[in-house]
């Protein structure tokens, strides 16, 4: 029984040790996973902070574009404004260019196609030396070509203002019969306007030659533009141009729309006035004032404002815009802003697609790993409620086979108490019959040896045996009255006897608890000993261990001699009551 269950009991240990290893490597492997989780945990963090640093750049980013649109609309607008402007100032210059060419004669018509062959003949000119220029690849051509186009410009302008006044003055001089009244109206409204006009269109040309970038935009998005090549514009009905330097004052430079076209052609009503007023000059010549040659129709002062407004006028149109110019590099730092922005937004979408994909996956990786860990959850929870399980049946076999073994145990002792009990009763019964036996044979070997030793003789008569029987009546008196009062002293004795006994029983079971107090603290410091054993011994636990096992030899002393003297007192007990019985 002893075997089986400690067989048991070594089976629950190992099962025991199993599942502790088991529950390690779990618990180890649980530590492991909740590092790798946060691991995932604090790369998800820094992967959502970056997406989100990433996001709210886009936003300003995106923020930043809108408003550079707005600016680009605004710009646009501006622009807008700028164009009508600018085509209305070319408007009012083709209205005076128009009415110039009304008041030109032949003459100054030839004389303007002579410079304007010469204008060509020096366009040819510097444009070779612009190639040539080119070819040498140098950087300081945009300075030299802008020298010698304001130099030609000059001279043009200077030469042009002192033919059409040369022109002017020949004509007042040989006069023209065939026309005067229309000659001389003519002369009113031009002669050194002509030259202030011109030198005018050769400065907004050479302005709007350096201005060239501007022919580079959208026409869709700021309607249509003037190209910056071409100055100012005449009338297709003129079929003229004038050119000075890089300026060439064709209508074909313009890009114009039909509606801009007839608005900039019509007829103004100081034209139609004009017009009719030459219709019926030239229906009625004979009844019209002919003034005499070379006169004018209007006084000198308005004379001069005419010819002041006109040079105003030409100083006017042949001003550099700063407006336009900073519209153009306003324009210019959009686009390119523009153009960067759209870059970045570009690389700031594609890392933050590759930011996506990367969180995705780490997300698809996390959630993986999560299920991973919850399924391996699930089996350890299954395995450790299995072992758990079993460890409660390990338990209660245990707990059943300790109370089997207790039980067996007790009936055990039980059982070898009563054996015990019977021993000694047969043995003192053994004893107490060795005892009876002997004293029976001494007693009868005695009362042979007195029967022999006595000289006895068998009474004859009666009387003597009648005296005889008194005697023998009388010593059994004295027998018996001496029997009972040896039996009082023997009871008396008896009771002592077992008062000191029942002392010493009860002083026995005293010394066997005080004992047993001290085996037991003997045993605990043997262990806590034992346990200190595996170190060094020194003398003093060497002392300690020899103390303890003269005192444990104490302890059996003591017990052994308390045992010995309740042997000697059951023996003399046992002699007491025999000796009563007899």
């Amino acid at each position: 029984m002893e075997k089986k269950a400690d067989a048991a009991t070594n089976r629950f240990l190992f099962q025991v040790k199993e599942l502790n290893h088991v529950l390690e490597a779990e618990k180890s492997c649980r530590t492991d996973l909740e590092m790798y989780v946060a691991v995932l945990n604090t790369q998800k963090s820094v992967l959502q902070e970056d997406a989100e640093k990433l996001r709210r750049e886009l936003h300003e980013v995106c923020h930043k574009l809108e408003l550079e649109r707005q600016q680009h609309n605004q710009l646009k607008h501006t622009w807008q404004r700028a164009n009508d402007q600018f085509l209305e100032s070319q408007r009012l210059l083709m209205r005076d260019m128009q009415r110039i060419e009304n008041v030109l004669s032949s003459e100054q018509l030839r004389q303007v196609e002579e410079m304007k062959k010469k204008d060509q003949e020096e366009e040819e000119r510097l444009s070779q030396v612009r190639d040539f220029q080119e070819e040498d690849g140098g950087d300081n051509t945009e300075p030299l070509e802008d020298y010698l186009g304001m130099s030609v410009e000059e001279y043009h302008t200077n030469h042009s203002t002192h033919g059409s006044v040369h022109s002017l003055d020949t004509e007042v001089v040989a006069g023209s019969p065939s026309d005067p009244y229309k000659d001389n109206l003519r002369r009113v409204q031009s002669t050194d306007s002509l030259g202030s006009s011109l030198s005018s269109q050769q400065a907004l040309g050479g302005h709007n030659h350096k201005a060239k970038s501007a022919s580079n935009l959208d026409e869709s998005d700021f309607g249509p533009l003037v190209s910056a090549e071409c100055g100012a514009t005449t009338d297709s009905s003129f079929g003229e141009t004038m050119s000075v330097s890089s300026i060439k004052l064709t209508a074909s430079h313009f890009l114009l729309t039909k509606d801009q076209e007839k608005a900039i052609k019509a007829m103004t009503p100081e034209q139609e006035e004009t017009a009719s007023l030459l219709s019926s000059i030239s229906q009625a010549p004979d009844a019209a004032y002919l003034p005499p040659a070379g006169y004018r129709l209007v006084s000198d002062t308005e004379w001069n404002l005419l010819q002041q407004e006109v040079k105003n006028a030409g100083r006017k149109l042949g001003r550099r815009c700063d407006m336009c110019s900073n519209y153009e590099k306003q324009l210019q730092a959009i686009q390119g802003q523009e153009a960067d922005t759209r870059d970045q937004v570009k690389k700031l979408q594609v890392m933050l697609r590759q930011a996506n994909d990367h969180l995705d996956r780490t997300m698809m990786e996390k959630q993986n790993l999560e299920d991973s860990i919850n399924m391996g959850n699930e089996e350890n929870a299954a395995k450790v409620s299995a072992l758990t399980q079993r460890v409660q049946e390990s338990e209660t076999l245990l707990c059943t086979l300790q109370q089997a073994f207790s039980e067996a145990k007790r009936k055990t002792q039980e059982q070898m108490v009563v054996l015990v009990k019977s021993r000694e009763q047969v043995a003192e019964e053994l004893s107490r019959l060795q005892r009876d036996n002997e004293s029976l044979q001494g007693k009868h070997r005695l009362h042979v040896e007195l029967q022999q030793q006595e000289d006895f003789q068998m009474p004859s008569t009666v009387q003597e045996l009648q005296s005889l029987v008194f005697q023998c009546r009388e010593d059994m008196v004295a027998l018996r009255t001496s029997a009972d009062h040896m039996e009082e002293k023997l009871k008396a004795e008896i009771l002592f006897l077992k008062e000191q006994i029942q002392a010493e029983q009860c002083l026995k079971e005293n010394l066997e608890e005080t004992l047993q107090l001290e085996i037991e603290g003997c045993k605990e410091e043997i262990g806590e000993s034992g346990d200190r054993l595996r170190r060094p011994f020194s003398d003093d636990w060497l002392f300690c261990l020899q103390q303890l096992g003269f005192s444990e030899y104490k302890c059996y002393d003591k017990i052994s001699k308390t045992l010995h003297i309740k042997s000697d007192l059951i023996g003399f007990t046992c002699s007491v009551h025999i000796d009563q019985e007899v």
